[in-house]
């Protein structure tokens, strides 16, 4: 069994950002997004239909049949700059947007009801999960949970790799190329998995 070793606590963060000087003198920021359908489009192509079966079985299964496959960076420039995190909207031509858990799970298929997703435990509950993913430097990366896809037969241990490579590559990407070490216990009961409220943690 890998030994457990975690590093501190990181907070799903935007995308990472630069900023640059025009000619004019103005100045321009530049968003680097790990956030990638296309990327988690091609990895879904990659699964046997037996896994895409297991995969279905998860809470995130309603995501093997996402039909957006690029992300237009220039778009999500625009949302950033018009989300207000505090209320939880967007500002179109002066108007406000209220975004809703409801909303979220229209758009991406998740439970909007139900327990919150847990975000903090003992690190004894991750033995089990850091017999699967290397996770002695941290938590484990999003690269590696892809090519644990490829390789695991579709059972629970599967479906372990599966949920956390959702989080990492599409729904809470960090500007790391791990997950969020506060995801990790969102896997620790896999019989609960279904009964949480994902729509509430990828809004907030």
């Amino acid at each position: 069994m890998s030994a457990l070793k975690l590093a501190p606590p990181m907070e799903a963060m935007p995308p990472a950002a630069a900023t640059t000087t025009t000619p004019e003198g103005h100045a321009t920021r530049h968003y680097a997004m790990r956030c990638s359908s296309s990327r988690f489009g091609r990895a879904v192509l990659t699964l046997t239909p037996e896994q895409r079966a297991s995969a279905s079985e998860t809470c995130f299964g309603s995501l093997l049949h996402l039909k957006a496959t690029k992300i237009n960076s220039d778009f999500v420039s625009l949302l950033l700059h018009s989300f207000n995190p505090d209320i939880r909207s967007l500002k179109v031509d002066r108007r406000h947007i209220l975004i809703s858990e409801a909303d979220v799970e229209e758009i991406f298929g998740l439970r909007s009801i139900g327990p919150d997703v847990p975000m903090t435990g003992e690190s004894h509950q991750l033995k089990a999960l850091a017999a699967i993913c290397d996770m002695r430097s941290g938590p484990p990366k999003v690269a590696a949970l892809k090519l644990l896809l490829t390789q695991l037969p579709p059972d629970s241990e599967f479906q372990w790799a599966f949920i956390l490579f959702i989080i990492g590559m599409l729904l809470c990407p960090t500007t790391k190329p791990t997950i969020s070490v506060r995801q990790l216990w969102s896997v620790v009961d896999m019989d609960r998995t279904s009964t949480y409220n994902w729509a509430k943690m990828i809004l907030n």
